[in-house]
């Protein structure tokens, strides 16, 4: 089903985060007051033209399957209406454009969950390869995407007419990072939030920054000084015994929380390096071998970690236990992303939020991971693409103002940050965003081998790299060749 994509499209895009943009508008930040959703979708209709009047689908069942994201919304909001009260205003907004999605082109909107990744996936790879046309879209893991792609089950966004990602609510810089040789499969749009949820950040506590008199981090990110060196050299100030023991344990108070799939991760990508590189044909490849850098920052943050007094507990992976114990005054710091920082609101004590820090001062900028996404995709199995691609198209188009305006301006920036300089330090993290194809579709063959090793307190990377190499430039080959042999 794949084609060769719009390859130039992106020439006619202005640079620069379309997301953020849509949100950096002085106009749209800061309501007066508590907004609803249908005053947030009045003011839409006067700003949104995207072209799709006269579409009539005569009631048809819109079908749309993903994730159950159980007391979480950052998987299930995004297709319907989620369960997480403390996020209401969103969940409003996703079910007034919804159902303005109905009245408009005459469907009836329906989402189906699984509830776990596999499920999802197993269940569609079982319809598509049935033939059911039980669904029009598939919400699902990127990776997973990707394999379903590559198996000849999606049609790719080319196949798709009335969807433009030249057009304002759709996300140049990850359409950018995940195209393959040109070809699109699919593009995160203003009506996935969960991608933009999946951005990692640190969180501070303000009074142990007081306590200890430690620096400001918001004058140190201003400032150029906040630095992997700098937060680490705080966290050891903030890490103390509890009990008397000379052995820390989770409840003691420590300098950093994090889970380990998280913050090794970001350490390693905010200095700018990645596993997984593209070159001017827009082909990925393997890109640790030879990469004397990022060498030098595996074994950086190595030190950082477990030299000098350790001040960091790192989980295997992210669990709620972070996020109780950061709410509960237990550490400086926290690795956490930004779906986390909603559930915050309840916290007692003042908190700040922050970029994950550079690797060095003498880096232009910030990076700040995407550490996970869920695309729709269009399964081989629809019967009427056109009849998608309007739908797709103008639930994006109608989110900008809405959805994206709850979620971005007022959940977050308004409800979620408690000060000015958070604001500015969310615009920053939205407009720092990088996204690693190694980290994201090659987790299984690649990323997940290097952030073991630093949970394991093995600086192994040398020889990792020489282990895995034939592994990860096979399983790099074989999409590529499929992606650009599909159609």
């Amino acid at each position: 089903m794949i084609k060769n994509t719009l390859k130039s499209f992106f020439a006619a895009i202005a640079i620069g985060s379309v997301f953020l943009a849509s949100c950096g508008d002085n106009d749209a930040i800061a309501p007066q007051g508590d907004e609803t959703a249908s005053e947030i979708s009045h003011e839409s209709e006067k700003k949104i033209s995207d072209g799709l009047d006269g579409f009539d689908f005569g009631g048809y069942e819109y079908r749309v399957f993903g994730l159950w994201g159980g007391d979480s919304i950052e998987y299930a909001v995004t297709i319907d209406v989620g369960i997480d009260e403390t996020d209401k205003l969103i969940n409003d907004a996703i079910y007034t454009r919804n159902r303005k999605l109905e009245e408009r082109f005459g469907i009836s909107y329906k989402a189906i969950y699984r509830d776990g990744f596999a499920e999802v996936t197993n269940y569609a790879k079982k319809t598509i390869n049935s033939g059911m046309d039980e669904f029009d879209e598939i919400m699902i893991l990127d990776r997973e995407a990707l394999a379903l792609a590559t198996e000849n089950m999606l049609y790719s966004i080319n196949d798709l007419p009335y969807v433009n990602l030249g057009n304002p609510w759709w996300d140049e810089l990850a359409s950018r990072e995940i195209s393959i040789g040109g070809n699109y499969m699919f593009a995160y749009g203003d009506d996935n939030i969960c991608y933009f949820d999946h951005i990692d950040v640190i969180v501070f506590n303000k009074r142990m920054i007081t306590d200890y008199a430690l620096e400001n981090p918001f004058v140190l990110v201003k400032g150029n000084g906040w630095t992997l060196e700098k937060m680490f050299e705080m966290g050891r100030a903030a890490t103390k015994s509890l009990s008397g023991a000379d052995q820390l344990t989770i409840e003691d108070q420590w300098g950093i929380l994090a889970g380990a799939d998280i913050f090794f991760p970001d350490c390693w990508m905010s200095s700018g390096e990645k596993l997984v590189k593209k070159d001017d044909k827009d082909i990925p490849y393997f890109a640790v071998p030879g990469n004397a850098r990022l060498y030098d920052v595996f074994e950086h943050i190595y030190g950082l970690m477990y030299e000098n007094g350790k001040c960091a507990f790192v989980f295997p992976g992210n669990t709620p236990e972070i996020v109780n114990k950061f709410m509960n005054g237990g550490a400086l710091f926290a690795g956490t992303f930004l779906e986390n920082v909603h559930k915050m609101r309840s916290m007692e004590e003042d908190f700040g939020i922050l970029p994950y820090p550079k690797h060095d001062p003498s880096q232009d900028r910030f990076y700040c991971r995407c550490n996970v996404a869920f695309p729709y995709v269009v399964p081989a199995t629809n019967a009427n693409l056109e009849m998608t691609s309007v739908i797709m198209e103008a639930r994006a188009a109608m989110s900008k103002e809405t959805v994206v305006k709850a979620y971005y301006d007022i959940s977050l920036k308004t409800k979620s940050a408690r000060d000015i300089e958070s604001e500015e330090m969310i615009d920053l993290i939205y407009s720092s965003r990088t996204i690693d194809l190694g980290d994201t579709f090659w987790f299984e063959s690649i990323r997940k081998h290097y952030h073991e090793l630093f949970y394991r307190e093995q600086n192994s990377f040398s020889s990792t790299t020489e282990k895995i190499q034939p592994t990860a430039e096979k399983a790099i080959k074989n999409v590529v060749d499929k992606y650009l042999n599909l159609g």
